[in-house]
């Protein structure tokens, strides 16, 4: 391969360690680089243009990234559509008639991708108190457990996915939620036999989930059941 086809894809690794490392200035200007570049393979341009449209999001200016996401969408044979339709979408339902709250969610997205988990929760306690009613009321709360668990907070964690659980009985993340609470009374607190028993409550009431080939899986390996 010559060494010219390696730059888009150099680059874009570039811009997500840009992102992480917080110069959002830079980042841009990089996956530029793989839009503009003569040798970037289609898939490497809708990379780099879902990041460019990821990076808006993440810094609440919705309009512009939505502007970003529509050439993406348009093109339904392109490796990124899907994303860019979900996150288009996201977008939609959620910015409202006042951004505030998805401000707040996509900030504590990018304090997530940056590993500044503390000040991630930070920003999401805030979302909790000031729009509890919001439409990604939902998604900070199951977003809250996850970094508490990020940051080995384990007990607090479990004690997060139940508060979501109980505050959000509508929520379409609840499968994901009660998953995770799972996986970690499992692999972190070493417990097979509450394990299992969320386990099976899982199964019970989540029983169209992608998760549940899965979670039978993990049943059988907990009972010791032959494979």
């Amino acid at each position: 391969m010559p060494w010219s086809r390696i730059v888009p894809r150099a680059k874009l690794l570039k811009a997500d360690v840009l992102i992480a490392q917080g110069d959002l200035e830079g980042a841009p200007g990089t996956y530029d680089g793989v839009l503009t570049s003569n040798v970037a393979a289609p898939t490497e341009r809708d990379e780099a243009a879902f990041g460019v449209a990821q990076l808006l999001y993440l810094t609440g200016k919705f309009e512009d990234a939505k502007k970003q996401l529509k050439s993406l969408t348009e093109n339904p044979a392109g490796d990124f559509s899907n994303d860019a339709l979900k996150l288009s979408t996201f977008i939609d339902e959620n910015a409202g008639m006042n951004p505030e709250p998805l401000q707040l969610y996509a900030t504590a997205q990018l304090l997530e991708r940056q590993h500044r988990y503390s000040e991630a929760q930070a920003v999401l306690d805030d979302l909790e108190k000031r729009f509890s009613s919001s439409t990604v009321a939902d998604e900070g709360a199951i977003m809250v457990a996850r970094l508490l668990a990020r940051m080995g907070d384990f007990p607090a964690a479990v004690a997060a996915y139940d508060s979501f659980l109980v505050k959000f009985t509508d929520s379409i993340d609840r499968d994901d939620g009660t998953f995770e609470r799972s996986r970690i009374i499992d692999l972190r607190f070493r417990d097979p036999a509450r394990a299992i028993k969320a386990y099976e409550s899982f199964l019970v009431d989540y029983p169209n989930s992608l998760y549940v080939a899965d979670v039978r899986k993990r049943i059988r390996e907990l009972r010791g059941d032959s494979l």
